[in-house]
């Protein structure tokens, strides 16, 4: 660490979260995406009912936004290049979880009933659409914002580790891997545990709480001076 006239240096962002929390937030934030879906699948079950095409629907929709997500994932870390920068859109997905699932699930959820009346002359619209509505605006989001922790990570260490191309299959595979066995526990944790025994909000509250905790630590990790202990190694 070097010193000059206006105090300590600090380090890159991306230089100052350690791994341990770089993969923590990579697993979680796969976990918490399964554990929205699973609560996804709750609410529509409860409020629309569990055919095929509303099932059909939500997991369209959770793709469509996974899929922007990994892409807006890589623009992002091209353009913002720091672990903090990452943080400070988790933060924001994070906020609107809580916000939804505590104060708007049941106005959300109402206006899916709404849509379905309207649509009840429409066999496959009055699933469809209800369904789309309510698993974009309880849960788009955050999943989107989510799912860019994997691309995000992969270019930050990737340049980290000085081999720009030769690394980026290795770290590409490694995050990916790390948030696909998030995504396993929270599908097991959300269906056999949280959601029967809790209840969707508390389940999405609680795992959405753990979350933010992770983000916040790297977000004020980020502003502490150069350590080695802290370094993310290539």
């Amino acid at each position: 660490m070097s010193e000059n006239d206006n105090g300590p240096a600090r380090v890159p962002a991306s230089d100052a979260v350690p791994r341990w929390l770089l993969y923590a937030v990579s697993f979680w934030g796969g976990f918490q995406i399964m554990v929205l879906e699973m609560c996804g699948f709750r609410v529509l079950q409860t409020h629309l009912g569990s055919s095929v095409i509303v099932t059909g629907t939500l997991l369209t929709v959770f793709m469509i936004v996974l899929s922007a997500g990994y892409y807006a994932g890589g623009l992002l870390s091209r353009k913002l290049g720091t672990a903090r920068g990452l943080f400070r859109v988790l933060v924001l997905g994070a906020l609107y979880t809580a916000v939804v699932t505590s104060l708007l699930l049941e106005p959300i959820s109402s206006l899916g009933l709404a849509l379905r009346a309207w649509f009840g002359a429409h066999p496959f619209l009055q699933g469809g659409v209800p369904a789309a509505v309510l698993s974009l605006l309880l849960y788009g989001p955050p999943v989107f914002l989510t799912s860019m922790i994997s691309p995000y990570w992969t270019r930050l260490q990737t340049v980290a580790s000085g081999q720009d191309g030769a690394d980026a299959g290795q770290q590409s595979g490694f995050f990916m891997a790390l948030s696909t066995v998030g995504s396993i526990a929270g599908t097991m944790a959300s269906s056999y545990l949280l959601i029967p025994f809790f209840g969707v909000a508390t389940a999405a509250n609680a795992t959405n709480a753990i979350l933010l905790l992770l983000v916040l630590a790297g977000w004020r990790l980020t502003w502490a001076p150069s350590s080695k202990q802290w370094a993310v190694q290539a």
